[in-house]
């Protein structure tokens, strides 16, 4: 069930056509936040570690990806919704900022976190992050900007997209060289070139 595992075989010829895949489950006993719902929104790798956002959870989550070991990393902000979506630039992992006014940012080698403030106050702000060279794209959700995170020096700028209005866009995806956001109440995808 290792990657090693899976790599040989694909080496020596196998394809998802004539491996097959077995879904299984990772209990996640004592980190199960009081039964509570949305409890991470996002994932992201670095190195063999898993990253969970912590959206309704008071931690971070960290999976070993050879072990499957589960642990947390405790969040100074409380409170729910606080960010949904995570993505890697480098070394670092940035949670988008959903209700929380901060990106959480999450040293990937020593797992120490700190915040970047935005200065932007609301719910549901951004929903969503994905990365393009060094810099972190955020699909505005109910924000009037797209937010941009500049990976190396923390920098954050914003992209006025001129429409107003709730629960915009959900999700951002690179492809090429390019970036999409998918309508969830917008009458439009949203492309940033």
């Amino acid at each position: 069930r290792s990657i090693t595992t899976a790599q040989l075989l694909f080496n020596e010829g196998a394809s998802c056509d004539n491996v097959g895949l077995s879904p299984r489950m990772i209990p996640l006993g004592d980190h199960n936040c009081d039964n509570s719902d949305w409890k991470w929104a996002g994932l992201a790798p670095y190195s063999n570690k898993v990253f969970y956002a912590p959206h309704h959870a008071p931690s971070v989550l960290v999976v070993d990806g050879e072990s499957e070991e589960i642990r947390s990393i405790p969040c100074t902000l409380e409170g729910k919704k606080k960010w949904m979506g995570i993505a890697r630039c480098g070394n670092k992992l940035f949670c988008s900022p959903y209700n929380a006014s901060c990106i959480l940012v999450v040293d990937g080698d020593t797992e120490e976190m700190h915040t970047i403030e935005c200065n932007v106050e609301g719910e549901k702000k951004w929903h969503g992050i994905a990365v393009y060279g060094t810099k972190l794209f955020c699909a505005p959700y109910r924000a009037s900007s797209v937010l941009v995170i500049d990976g190396e020096t923390e920098e954050i700028s914003f992209i006025p997209v001129n429409i107003e209005g709730l629960d915009k866009w959900t999700g951002i995806a690179l492809c090429g060289n390019k970036l999409f956001c998918a309508p969830y109440l917008a009458s439009s995808i949203l492309v940033i070139d």
